[in-house]
């Protein structure tokens, strides 16, 4: 009697996995019909009978055998129809050629994601695979530390700080915010050379201009005349005349 119960709950068991796996299946050919637009046959198997519950050791024996065999054959089925062709091997040469080319989370991502599609890899070639595809001082870091599996290179490079050489430094960007806050550009205070000089010979012109044409208040010393003193026409005979003052002094 218990041998039996210990079978019904085998049975039920099994049960639990088959509800999982057609409802991986649902979910697989969802999304092959969401992205490729694919009709795939449907998957046609030569179903165990049925079972009515007769407490018979050798019926229900004769039930989860052939459960067994139902389940083997739709795991087949399932990866014949759904599992990509060559995937072992594509998996192999994208690993191959991964490379990091952000950030070092972004490459154990990659790198996890392959590494699960490829079976029967060796911790060595693990190792080797993963370190090989960092950038170079993250490479060197972990030669340097000694790691001997795959979980511990992850570990250690994970710790790691990214060092990328592209794309601006934080103060650079500080430096760019401080520049669009005060105003943008900074202005040009100086004066060009020509227009200082231009405005130079201006004010000059105009006070020669001024020097000419100012009268002193009561006229000419000399004549009394609406003009300046060095302009009187008697300058030219009032030095003749001191001039010979001079002379007739001396005699």
């Amino acid at each position: 009697m218990q041998a039996l119960r210990d079978d019904i709950e085998g049975m039920k068991a099994r049960f639990t996995a088959m509800e999982e796996d057609i409802t991986l299946v649902k979910r697989a050919s969802a999304n092959a019909e969401a992205v490729g637009g694919t009709n795939f046959g449907k998957v046609e198997l030569l179903k165990p009978n049925r079972f009515n519950g007769v407490r018979d050791a050798k019926e229900v024996e004769n039930f989860l055998w052939q459960m067994e065999i139902y389940f083997d054959n739709l795991n087949k089925e399932l990866k014949r129809q759904f599992y990509p062709e060559n995937v072992v091997y594509e998996a192999r040469k994208k690993l191959r050629e991964l490379r990091q080319r952000g950030s070092i989370r972004d490459y154990v991502k990659e790198f996890t994601t392959l590494m699960l599609q490829i079976p029967n890899m060796t911790a060595e070639d693990l190792v080797f695979y993963f370190t090989d595809g960092l950038q170079s001082w993250a490479k060197q870091e972990l030669q340097r530390r000694g790691v001997k599996t795959v979980d511990e290179a992850i570990a250690v490079a994970e710790s790691l700080v990214d060092f990328r050489t592209s794309g601006p430094s934080e103060s650079s960007k500080k430096k760019e915010q401080v520049v669009a806050k005060g105003g943008g550009a900074k202005r040009d205070t100086a004066r060009p050379s020509n227009s200082r000089s231009f405005e130079k010979g201006a004010r000059r012109e105009d006070f020669e201009a001024r020097k000419k044409s100012f009268v002193p208040k009561g006229g000419c010393f000399v004549c009394k005349g609406p003009h300046a003193m060095k302009d009187c026409p008697k300058m030219g005979s009032l030095s003749a005349i001191m001039e010979c003052m001079e002379k007739c002094r001396e005699v």
